[in-house]
């Protein structure tokens, strides 16, 4: 037990204890086991998020710098500058976004979100979405429509996560 700890701290999560006794001790055994695999999937989930969050931001990134490069070579004409404009500070909104997801991840799995209590008018947050992601909607020739019946009742919850979850959706 001893040694398996010290190869655990070390970040060796191979080791496994022999489970064979009935009695504490291979009770204790298969704890730790249970305890070190947990801790192994943690990492690995850790390790997995990490690479996805940086190549989601890598992404934007390289958009923002290729265009900007261009633009500062004088390499495009007037039109052709103006769109790209415009696609980096979409590019920037988007990362902008991305962090504001990041944290909210943050405190999720820090225990920290507070779920909120705000009450939202369904409608007026679907107008709202719905104005916002119409623009890129279109420019992948996509028609974002609504179709809510009248009276839906207030939500109680945190108007930025609905907003996170429905911009994600639909992005």
């Amino acid at each position: 037990l001893r040694q398996a700890s010290l190869n655990v701290a070390a970040g060796d999560f191979s080791h496994r204890l022999p489970t064979g006794r009935q009695d504490e001790l291979g009770q204790v055994a298969r704890a730790f086991n249970h305890m070190t695999a947990q801790v192994e999937a943690m990492i690995e989930e850790q390790k997995a998020f990490a690479s996805n969050a940086s190549h989601e931001v890598r992404t934007p990134l390289t958009a923002i710098r290729l265009r900007s490069e261009a633009l500062r070579e004088g390499l495009v004409d007037e039109a052709t500058a103006r769109q790209y404009i415009a696609e980096i500070d979409d590019e920037a909104e988007r990362l902008g976004n991305l962090v504001q997801d990041l944290i909210v991840l943050s405190r999720l799995d820090a225990g920290r979100l507070d779920v909120g209590s705000e009450q939202i008018d369904p409608i007026r947050l679907a107008r709202q979405l719905l104005a916002e992601l119409s623009p890129q909607a279109e420019a992948h020739h996509l028609r974002l429509q609504m179709d809510i019946p009248p009276n839906l009742p207030p939500i109680s919850a945190s108007l930025s996560h609905l907003h996170i979850v429905f911009r994600n959706l639909l992005q």
